[in-house]
């Protein structure tokens, strides 16, 4: 492992709300997606890399076969290097979190869940419990299912081997027996593959859209405030710190070699198609409630709002009184924090429009009708700033992405050391450490030991304390020593640090 994975190796400390099990990505789940377009990167002034993106005529219901369709020595199912195809299910069998995701539903925390949600199962062996588990949403992320089948029951044998290969390249029914007979199948293109199911997983901005459908939510994949409070992780994805974690079933020293500025691209893509995720989520859970539902959704809102020392840090009172939020819920910005970076130093006018629309809808979510803003002006605004975004990303297709600039671009649109949220702040650590390893700073480079002190700060803190001659740990589930002040010191000697290294480039 290099220095700059570690980076991201440590993360789970940061966020432990991200994992019941503190950092394994129990989660990773893909879903079928065909949503996506294609970014250059550029690295010290040089175009290496476009990625394709097929247009796609329609997508077959989900027709799933399982993973032991995959598992022949013959096929994916061989033992040997990682990096080898015919490896491909062995390495996710034996390593990748993907495949214990079902497993997890029948530990104690998500029994607890269940529980606490009002649904009392004693036998997790029972129709009963598979049942509660489907109308909880638990299957479509932590298994193979998805809720756009055409109604058709999850089948049980093929959930229960977690989230396996067709969740990432798409239901196998119609596209596997081509798959392996035909000897001209590599050569078909993606257009091609997707009319039969197939998802184009080299497509980087089709495979974060794929993650985002379980890792952001999506309609029937939603973990919602309600799941949260029964004990699900809050979901915080930022796709170069997953992708960089996750076990590889491919040969990915190949494509860094080939891409040398990977990492930069997946985090730019990952920004705005998360992004363009977390808004499409919005606007359906908006209009849900303007139908009827639920409202407000509080995991849309910013989680230390609320869970925090009620010795009340002095910075946070600045920042809501700048905002004029002060008695309000401020809109959770884990999503949206990065995006001005995007923008910066461009002229872009989907950009700024993306941008303005943003701010729209966060004073739509955050300054609307009292206690509680409107969920008609709501989902109205969260379609058009979902409309702005997505023009936004075309208008870039065909753009470079440029490591220097972006390194730059981070540091100007930061915030301000009184202002800055806890989300905000992690999400440009998360920038940093990908930037870093695009720009390929040597693992010898002292930016490395700058950013593990950052990741200090940012790590939600462990407490011992003394109760009644009695010791006990604490491990905190919020930032409850967060400074911004100090994490903002220690970002900017980090951001020019890794200017003054990318200036050096030959």
């Amino acid at each position: 492992m290099d220095e700059s994975t570690s980076m991201y190796q440590d993360r789970a400390s940061i966020e432990r709300l991200a994992s019941p099990a503190q950092g394994s990505l129990w989660r990773l789940l893909a879903a079928l997606a065909v949503l996506g377009t294609g970014i250059a990167v550029v690295v010290g002034g040089h175009r290496v890399a476009r990625s394709e993106v097929p247009a796609v005529e329609s997508t077959p219901i989900p027709q799933f076969i399982g993973v032991d369709s995959c598992a022949s020595a013959s096929c994916h199912g061989d033992v040997g290097s990682a990096a080898d195809s015919s490896c491909a299910y062995t390495t996710w069998a034996s390593n990748d979190p993907h495949a214990r995701a079902y497993q997890v539903l029948f530990n104690e925390r998500s029994q607890q869940m269940l529980s606490r949600l009002g649904i009392a199962v004693d036998d997790t062996a029972s129709p009963a419990y598979f049942q509660a588990l489907r109308e909880q949403r638990c299957l479509y992320c932590h298994g193979t299912a998805t809720p756009s089948d055409g109604g058709v029951e999850p089948d049980e044998a093929i959930v229960s081997q977690g989230v396996g290969c067709e969740m990432c390249h798409g239901p196998a029914r119609q596209w596997l027996l081509p798959h392996f007979q035909d000897p001209h199948w590599s050569d078909r293109g993606p257009a091609e593959k997707s009319r039969l199911g197939m998802v184009d997983m080299a497509n980087l901005p089709l495979r974060v859209r794929t993650c985002t459908k379980c890792h952001v939510g999506a309609s029937g994949m939603d973990v919602n405030h309600d799941l949260i409070a029964a004990g699900h992780p809050r979901l915080t994805f930022e796709a170069a710190a997953y992708h960089a974690l996750w076990p590889k079933h491919w040969d990915y020293a190949e494509q860094r070699l080939a891409d040398p500025g990977l990492p930069t691209q997946l985090w730019k893509i990952g920004q705005q198609q998360s992004a363009v995720a977390a808004t499409e989520l919005l606007h359906q859970r908006a209009q849900h409630a303007a139908d009827g539902g639920t409202w407000p959704e509080l995991a849309e809102y910013d989680c230390y709002a609320c869970h925090h020392s009620l010795a009340d840090q002095a910075w946070r009172k600045r920042r809501y009184e700048s905002e004029g939020l002060t008695g309000g819920l401020p809109w959770n910005e884990w999503y949206t924090a990065m995006l001005p970076s995007l923008a910066t130093g461009t002229a872009s006018p989907q950009a700024h429009a993306a941008l303005n629309s943003l701010k729209k809808l966060r004073n739509a979510m955050t300054k609307g009708d009292y206690p509680t803003p409107s969920a008609q002006q709501v989902a109205d605004t969260s379609r058009e700033a979902l409309n702005r975004l997505q023009d936004w990303i075309a208008s870039e297709a065909a753009a470079p992405v440029v490591t220097g600039e972006l390194i730059a671009a981070v540091g100007e649109s930061g915030p301000t050391s009184d202002l800055g949220t806890w989300d905000a702040m992690t999400q440009r650590y998360l920038a940093l450490v990908a930037l870093a390893d695009g720009a390929r700073v040597p693992l010898s480079d002292p930016v490395y030991e700058d950013l593990r002190k950052l990741r200090k700060l940012l790590t939600f803190p462990t407490v011992r304390e003394s109760i009644d001659q009695k010791r006990r740990t604490i491990d905190y589930d919020s930032p409850a020593t967060f400074e911004p002040r100090d994490v903002q010191q220690l970002l900017e000697k980090i951001e020019s640090r890794l200017i003054a290294n990318d200036a050096n480039e030959p």
